[in-house]
């Protein structure tokens, strides 16, 4: 099987904390070809949790393509550095798995950290 290295955009939001929120997530190749998205309306829900969950979504998105290769990117400081994606940590298959359930580098722009996390996808 080819290896697919997927780089996953990920992002959530709810008006008011907590309000109306929903999380969304873009999957591309690293050239910058975009393969799928997806989103979701998650109802009433804090910042944090519609950040997280736009990480679940697009996580799920590519276990469901077969990413073999995933660089997380987001916007949330709280979800780099508690999520584990860290250089050169793995995201628990569980994540991947844990759809219904809801090498962090700091960037030059404020407020900005990307994420980096590589996982085997389970078979």
């Amino acid at each position: 099987m080819a290896e697919l290295k997927v780089v996953v955009h990920v992002d959530g939001g709810a008006r008011g904390n907590p309000g109306p929120a929903a999380a969304g997530a873009v999957l591309s190749t690293p050239d910058g070809e975009v393969l799928t998205d997806a989103t979701e309306a998650i109802g009433v829900a804090t910042n944090n949790v519609a950040e997280y969950r736009g990480l679940l979504l697009g996580l799920e998105r590519a276990r469901q393509l077969g990413a073999s290769e995933v660089e997380v990117v987001n916007d949330s400081e709280l979800v780099a550095k508690t999520a584990g994606c860290c250089s050169g940590s793995s995201v628990p298959a569980s994540w991947a798995q844990a759809r219904s359930r809801s090498s962090t580098t700091q960037s030059s722009s404020p407020n900005r950290s990307t994420g980096s996390t590589r996982s085997s996808t389970p078979t």
